[in-house]
């Protein structure tokens, strides 16, 4: 089964998610078989999932949604690069940003680990990567994630 076929299958389309192509940045960078990510926020049609810091607005479960909804933002952007996510070879580096109170940064690694948890179910052993969780006061745009990778095609 192909890549986009087991996201379907999951229960997602990734023509709902995308980045918003009015930056003045690049969304991706490739590098002969690199792909350099851009951060993507928590955009679900357009629509910011989830805004505010997770401890106030946002609680941890809707933190953890809104980490795989930047995750397929993330693969939709690669995938308007490469056209077929079949052609990802591996993740080698994920970056997890959460806007959160200082009390919950024990709840960091639970939160970006919804997200390797879902990689794993799409990707199976290509889903391995190296990853990075950050917890922040505040994200652009009043996001609670942002996700950035780098992956081999």
């Amino acid at each position: 089964m192909n890549i986009e076929a087991k996201i379907k299958q999951l229960g997602f389309d990734l023509t709902n998610y995308k980045r918003n192509g009015n930056k003045k940045f690049a969304a991706t960078i490739t590098d002969i078989d690199t792909i350099y990510v851009s951060g993507h926020a928590a955009k679900y049609k357009n629509e910011l999932l989830f805004p505010g810091i997770v401890g106030r607005e946002v609680t941890v479960s809707q933190a953890k949604e809104a980490m795989v909804c930047a995750l397929f933002n993330c693969l939709a952007t690669v995938k308007d690069e490469i056209k077929s996510l079949d052609n990802i070879k591996s993740f080698l580096h994920i970056k997890c940003y959460v806007a959160i109170e200082d009390s919950l940064c024990n709840e960091l690694p639970e939160i970006s680990d919804y997200l390797t948890d879902k990689l794993y179910e799409i990707f199976d052993e290509k889903g391995t990567h190296t990853r990075t969780t950050v917890g922040v006061n505040v994200l652009p745009g009043n996001t609670s994630v942002e996700v950035e990778m780098i992956l081999k095609v």
